[in-house]
């Protein structure tokens, strides 16, 4: 008993790291996150709990694209749709209920009912932040499962620029730049990136492609002007746009190959000034504007003859305006109040109207009270009144305890409820899948309520974390089946997602770091009991890095397992057969990089190490070798 009560000791003493282990904080404790509260803190300070990719972690993982280093965090499951679009879902909750956000604004534009993101590639990220749990009373209705924020850079230098390149197996490229300049006053970053890629087939025995091919394009500035020592002019414009062909596999109900094509374009301007009105209290309007144009088309023919051809356009606009007001009151208040109007306005030949509009107004405040050093209480509040639906109001309110330097207690409940999108209204066009989308004007809102514990113990060397959740929604809508590959949108069922997520994290030498998360899951139709389908009950994630600067090297490993899931409901009847189930699957990525003086970097990677493909249920590519180099000035 004596060694037992010795090491609990030096644990709760705070317990040296071993020799010769770097006192930097690698785990990015003191990195300053915006997402959880709109106000700074440290991330081991925040008071709603938030997961950071970083930009050195993006570079890590290989990633020219979002959706590849979002699967690395355990909380974030990634499901492909049909038509090989990508889901994303936080502890179970689906994309439908996850606000995706660039510099805290929507991102509009869902194919099968996921946000679009095939286009956003990450030359221009600074940084991405994750909230789990409900993110109603700041970011709007749709955030009721959490939010994912991709925050973009600033220029910090007088002038720099970078050209990078990466080459991919299955006929891959892609280029990006970036540019920035900074002076006292303006400040100007720019970036761009071009990729594209051929088709490929992840079934051997099948010759139809099942992967398309495609051409992306994606640029962005982001200006910052201080007209006054109180007054800043924040600027961003980003452009996207992705053109792709496919071949469906012919199937029992469709015999005949089927060719997609689709366009898709998105606008985004953000114009935020913001007037310090004295040493404690800011004022911030900001104006949005977004587009999201898709054209699709499909084909059937046999033996060269059309069979049939469908095409469709809808294109989404969004307008929004909000203002917000926000005071310090000394060392114990931090108080928050804004309103916000908004407009959606649908434009397509197969909508009941050529253009519908729906507006929106939501009034909301949350404060920040640190009665004393170790405690801080955020209650909040929204009131959101669309146009077609009763006034809504949705509190939340956290508690944030750090009783000793090293233990964080975390503890959240939050409600929301989710309108329907345009889409799930009024939609009536074939996606690019081939699947026939139905809308319903008879929707009713979707609701939910969210309850979360977090506690943390945090060193400088390692840290251990531990994360009970529960999600609670109804009325959830999803497209229902109708036909084969046509659906409706339809509120059928109440969910209960529940479980814990559990994260550690070690750094035995000043070069070596080693993470892993684990979560466990029960996703349940309430109606039925039954497991939903797309999620896992259990699931681990790792990341292994060595960095040795001496060298310039650094090797990066990353495994992520999970035990299967119900992938698709082949008859429909809503229950997950043995023959609808994907099996557990074992994924490593591996990845070299060595700095070639200051100013040059090469890389090379291996993703899917193990050429896991399943290719009936996951429509992974397989195994993917690539190469790449960067130059910086």
């Amino acid at each position: 008993m004596k060694w037992r009560t010795m090491l609990l000791a030096g644990v709760m003493a705070g317990i040296q790291p071993f020799p010769g282990i770097s006192q930097e904080r690698p785990f990015n404790l003191q990195e300053v996150v915006v997402t959880g509260t709109r106000t700074e803190h440290r991330r081991q300070d925040a008071p709603v709990e938030t997961d950071v990719i970083t930009e050195k972690e993006i570079q890590e993982a290989g990633a020219l694209r979002v959706e590849r280093v979002l699967q690395d965090l355990p909380s974030i499951q990634l499901n492909r749709r049909p038509a090989g679009f990508m889901g994303f879902q936080i502890q179970g909750v689906g994309t439908n209920q996850i606000q995706f956000l660039r510099n805290g604004r929507e991102l509009i534009g869902t194919i099968e009912g996921a946000v679009f993101t095939q286009n956003l590639q990450t030359q221009d990220i600074d940084r991405i932040e994750v909230i789990k749990g409900g993110a109603s009373v700041l970011y709007d209705t749709k955030a009721m499962g959490g939010a994912i924020n991709l925050i973009t850079k600033e220029a910090t230098k007088p002038l720099g620029a970078s050209l990078s390149s990466q080459f991919e197996s299955l006929s891959q490229q892609a280029g990006q730049f970036t540019g920035e300049m900074k002076t006292e006053n303006f400040g100007i970053f720019l970036s761009g990136g071009v990729g594209r890629g051929d088709s490929f087939d992840i079934s051997k025995q099948d010759p139809a492609t099942d992967g398309p091919e495609f051409t992306t394009y994606d640029f962005s500035s982001k200006v910052s002007y201080k007209l006054h020592e109180r007054l800043t002019f924040p600027l961003y414009v980003h452009y996207g746009a992705r053109e792709s062909t496919s071949i469906g596999n012919p199937t029992r109900a469709i015999p005949s190959p089927r060719i997609s094509a689709s366009d898709i374009e998105r606008w985004q301007i953000i114009l935020e000034p913001s007037l310090r009105l004295d040493a404690n209290s800011e004022l911030k309007l900001t104006s949005h504007i977004q587009l999201f144009d898709r054209d699709s088309k499909v084909h059937r023919q046999d033996n060269e003859a059309l069979i049939r051809s469908q095409s469709s356009t809808f294109r989404e606009q969004f307008y929004e305006t909000e203002l917000l007001y926000g005071r310090q009151f000394g060392d114990m208040l931090h108080l928050m109040v804004g309103g916000e109007y908004e407009q959606r306005r649908g434009i397509g030949a197969e909508l009941p109207k050529k253009r519908i509009d729906i507006d929106k107004y939501a009034f909301f405040s949350q404060a920040e009270i640190s009665p004393t050093s170790w405690l801080t209480i955020v209650p909040g509040a929204r009131v959101t009144k669309h146009e077609e639906i009763r006034a809504r109001f949705t509190p939340a309110v956290t508690l944030f305890l750090k009783p000793l330097d090293h233990v964080r207690f975390r503890v959240s409940y939050t409600e929301g409820f989710r309108t329907p999108s345009l889409t799930e209204l009024y939609a009536a066009f074939t996606e690019p899948g081939g699947i026939f989308i139905q809308g319903n004007p008879g929707l009713e809102p979707e609701k939910g309520r969210s309850y979360s514990i977090g506690v943390e113990y945090r060193l400088p060397w390692a840290f251990v974390g531990v994360s009970p959740f529960r999600h609670e929604l109804r009325d959830l809508i999803e497209c229902a089946p109708t036909a084969p590959r046509a659906c409706q949108y339809e509120n059928v069922s109440r969910a209960r997602f529940e479980g814990v997520e559990l994260t550690g994290g070690i750094r035995p030498f000043s070069y070596t770091t080693f993470e892993v998360g684990y979560i466990n899951l029960s996703a349940r139709d309430e109606k039925t009991g039954e497991q939903l389908f797309s999620r896992a009950r259990n699931a681990i994630k790792s990341k292994l890095s060595w960095d040795y600067t001496p060298w310039g090297l650094n090797f990066t490993t990353r495994l992520r397992w999970d035990e299967g899931f119900g992938a698709l409901d082949l008859n429909r009847n809503r229950k997950i057969e043995s023959n609808e189930k994907a099996e557990p699957t074992i994924q490593i990525d591996l990845r070299l990089a060595k700095e070639l003086g200051k100013s040059i970097l090469v890389h090379f990677g291996i993703d899917n190490l193990l050429d896991d493909t399943q290719a009936i249920f996951r429509r992974t590519p397989g195994r993917v070798f690539y190469g790449g180099f960067t130059l910086k000035y």
